[in-house]
C-alpha cells in the first residue's frame, strides 16, 4: 500500500506553523516537498527529518556532533556539491574546482541560484560553453575526484558567510553562487564575462527570495 502524502495544511498543523511559513520553508529548500497538480505534498519521513534537524542541542552536544560548515547546507546545496564531483570527473579533473560547482548549480536547475541566473537571462548552456572555452577538459581520464580543491573550500567558507550576511540559518544554492562570485577563480571569470557581477546576482537573489515569500496567497 502506497504511503499517503501530506498536504501543506496538515504539515502546518503538525509543525504548529501557519501555511505561509511552511511554504517559505519549501522555497528556501529547508523542507522537502513534491509539487503535484500545482500543490505541495509531503512525505511523513521528510517532515520528521526536518523536525529532527531543528532540535536545539546543548553546547557540549554541539561540539561533539558538529559537522562543520556542511551542517547548515540544504539538501539541494548538498546535491549540488555531489554533482560538482561528477562534473569534475566528466572533465577529467582530479579535484573539484569552483567551475564544477557552478556547472552543478545550473545542471541541478531547480535551486534559487539557478533560478536567479535564468532570470538574468543566462542559460545553463551558455555557462557550460563559456566554462569549457576557458578551461578545456583534460586529455586523460582521471580517477574519482579526491575532494574539494582549495578554492572550492574557500567557496564553502564564503557561502556560510553569505548566509550569515542575509540572516539565513541555512546555506542554500544562492549562497554558493554568491560565494563563487567572490573567489578569484575561473567560475567568477566566466560569470563576469557573461555579465553577472556579485552585486547583480545578490540583488536578483534578494528579489527572488522576497517574491517567493510574498507570492503564496494561493496554493503552490
Amino acid at each position: 500500500m502506497e504511503q499517503r502524502l501530506l498536504t501543506t495544511e496538515e504539515v502546518a498543523e503538525f509543525l504548529r506553523l501557519d501555511v505561509a511559513t511552511v511554504r517559505k520553508l519549501v522555497s528556501r529548500e529547508q523542507l522537502v516537498a513534491y509539487r503535484i497538480a500545482g500543490e505541495y505534498r509531503f512525505m511523513k519521513e521528510d517532515v520528521e527529518s526536518f523536525v529532527k534537524s531543528q532540535r536545539v542541542m546543548g553546547k557540549k552536544e554541539l561540539q561533539k556532533n558538529s559537522k562543520g560548515p556542511f551542517e547548515r547546507f540544504t539538501a539541494r546545496a548538498g546535491q549540488v556539491l555531489s554533482l560538482a564531483s561528477t562534473e569534475a570527473k566528466r572533465y577529467h579533473q582530479r579535484m573539484v574546482s569552483p567551475e564544477h560547482i557552478l556547472l552543478a548549480i545550473v545542471s541541478e536547475g531547480e535551486g534559487v541560484a539557478a533560478k536567479a541566473l535564468a532570470e538574468l537571462t543566462i542559460s545553463a548552456e551558455q555557462i557550460r560553453q563559456h566554462v569549457e572555452k576557458l578551461s578545456p577538459a583534460g586529455e586523460e581520464s582521471a580517477p574519482a575526484p579526491a575532494g574539494l580543491g582549495q578554492k572550492s573550500k574557500e567557496v564553502i567558507t564564503l557561502a556560510v558567510e553569505e548566509a550569515n550576511g542575509l540572516s539565513h540559518h541555512y546555506v542554500g544554492t544562492e549562497h554558493l553562487l554568491l560565494a563563487l562570485l567572490r573567489v578569484n577563480a575561473l567560475a567568477r571569470r566566466a560569470l563576469n564575462e557573461l555579465g553577472i557581477s556579485y552585486d547583480k546576482a545578490h540583488e536578483q537573489i534578494v528579489r527572488l527570495l522576497a517574491s517567493e515569500d510574498g507570492n503564496r496567497s494561493s496554493p503552490a
